[in-house]
């Protein structure tokens, strides 16, 4: 068994071939100290140019990527996360981490024996990132994701409010007409949530004259929004937002939170944008409500149950306007995502604070 007890100063980094492969010039430069163990798209392990068995080499930090999830590594890299004693800090590439055991379960995720004891011990609906706080590692989300998603939601309400199909038809028809919009400036927008991703929409919608409302349990002011203030602070101004976004994570607290006493407070005309959860809203809640104009348009990017059935009715419904779960796949993501954690590999290193760390009150 090797260990960084054995090795002084050196730390041993798990990491997915293909993200080595990005970064493996940088890494060797700016940290020769640090020793990655490699996961190879094969399934075997590569450590110091050697295949070694899973185990034997005990890794301080876990590197968790898009990667990892899409090609089928996600078991071996929360199960390690989870289960190794040497762990000290895990990288995700994720923004939300409310994903639970139960949920990996349905996936089909296995874990070894000690991840499902510490499962069963706090329960199969605790998130698996919150374990790996309670097990003792820092823990970081990423916020790689956010100035996409910030640029998805201002794309969405900019095809709503401006005539561009109009125009295209007219260009076509060689019909010289005006097409009136409505613009952005003064438009009232509320955020629910203000973390990375509220923060980059605020920014955004902020620079184009809207006034911004953001809500977040501590009341700091901030420089990019008019207000903060609570959630039962915004939800008593909902009738003045033309613009409202849910971008805070599923919990206890927010399940469901977009009801039916939620959308009789929306004023008419208005616009919903979920890019966070679907279990944030009342689906049946949501289809009454569009059919009374309160709001007029839902922007939809996450739903209850993924991928969305081709049966349910959110497809075919006029006032919805639906995506794939894919508000963050702008193509600057993995390069910031990498610059990420190399920032807090060095930051980690020199003892600095981490960039992006979460603690239990995140959950």
């Amino acid at each position: 068994m090797l260990d960084t007890s054995e090795q002084g100063s050196d730390m041993i980094t798990f990491l997915y071939q293909r993200d080595h492969d990005r970064i493996a010039t940088e890494l060797a430069r700016r940290f020769p100290a640090v020793r990655p163990l490699i996961a190879m798209r094969d399934g075997t392990l590569r450590f110091e140019g050697k295949c070694v068995e899973a185990n034997h080499v005990r890794p301080d930090i876990v590197w968790i990527t898009r990667h990892v999830f899409d090609e089928n590594k996600a078991e071996l890299f929360l199960d390690t996360a989870l289960s190794e004693a040497n762990v000290r800090w895990v990288q995700t590439f994720n923004a939300g981490l409310d994903t639970s055991f139960r949920k990996m379960k349905a996936y089909g995720i296995k874990f070894s024996a000690r991840a499902w004891e510490a499962a069963e011990k706090m329960g199969l609906d605790t998130s698996i990132f919150q374990a790996m706080l309670l097990r003792g590692r820092r823990l970081c989300n990423s916020n790689a994701m956010a100035p996409a998603i910030a640029e998805y939601v201002m794309a969405q309400v900019s095809a709503e409010w401006y005539p561009i199909v109009a125009q295209r038809s007219a260009q076509a028809e060689h019909r010289w007409e005006l097409t009136p919009f409505r613009e952005m400036a003064k438009s009232r927008w509320m955020i629910f949530g203000y973390g990375s991703n509220g923060r980059e929409i605020a920014r955004r919608a902020q620079s184009m004259g809207a006034r911004v409302t953001a809500t977040r349990r501590t009341l700091t002011p901030d420089a990019h929004v008019d207000a903060v203030v609570n959630n039962a602070q915004g939800l008593e101004m909902l009738s003045e937002m033309d613009v409202v976004i849910l971008t805070f994570p599923l919990s206890i607290e927010t399940a469901d939170f977009a009801n039916n006493a939620f959308f009789k407070r929306m004023k008419t005309g208005s616009m919903l944008i979920n890019i966070s959860r679907g279990g944030l809203i009342d689906d049946a809640a949501l289809l009454c409500a569009l059919d009374r104009g309160a709001p007029r348009i839902a922007i939809l990017d996450a739903f209850r149950k993924e991928p969305l059935p081709a049966e349910d009715p959110f497809w075919a419904h006029p006032a919805i306007r639906l995506t794939a779960h894919c508000s963050w796949a702008g193509d600057g993501v993995l390069e910031r995502n990498d610059q990420l954690f190399i920032d807090n590999l060095e930051n980690f290193i020199e003892g600095r604070p981490l960039m992006c760390e979460v603690d239990s009150s995140y959950f």
